[in-house]
């Protein structure tokens, strides 16, 4: 019996050791977006952030990525600050920068998702990836969920610190 654990556990830590090998492998592979997917779309729904989106869009203007190939869009949910002035700020530096003013009232959706979905209905990219507008995304955030893209990818997730 214990020589039969052992064999398992063996067997566990090495399945994850060559997964882990070729994580590392692939990330270390110097891959540019239009190497990885035809084209993308940041997708962010925002709703009264004025006070994060210059926080947001500029950590996405310090990307590691070529925009050739991609574009940011922003859903501004019935927003009553100040949020479109300062994404159309963004826009002038930035022109793959689309801001959707989205007026509609959810219904029986929560505001957000009505939002996304409104969203959705405008994007044609392959690769769809969402955030939150209140947060800082490190340089290569885009680039680090594009290297792991394969055309038969239906859905990835990811979270950092």
């Amino acid at each position: 019996m214990p020589l039969l654990l052992f064999f398992i556990y063996f067997i566990i830590i090495l399945w994850l050791y060559l997964g882990y090998t070729k994580v590392i492998k692939r990330a270390n592979n110097d891959m540019t977006s239009s190497a990885l997917v035809d084209n993308f779309t940041v997708l962010i729904a925002a709703r009264n952030e004025a006070e994060n989106l210059p926080k947001l869009l500029t950590s996405l203007q310090k990307q590691t990525i070529s925009w050739q190939h991609g574009e940011i869009v922003i859903v501004l949910d019935r927003c009553n600050d100040n949020s479109y002035q300062i994404a159309s700020d963004f826009q002038k530096k930035m022109p793959y920068l689309r801001i959707i003013d989205h007026k509609e009232d959810p219904g029986n959706l929560s505001p957000k998702k009505a939002a996304l979905i409104a969203a959705l209905d405008t994007i044609s990219s392959e690769v769809i990836l969402q955030t939150d507008a209140d947060i800082e995304l490190p340089a290569g955030w885009i680039q680090s969920h594009l290297i792991y893209y394969q055309e038969n990818t239906a859905a990835a997730f990811g979270l950092f610190n």
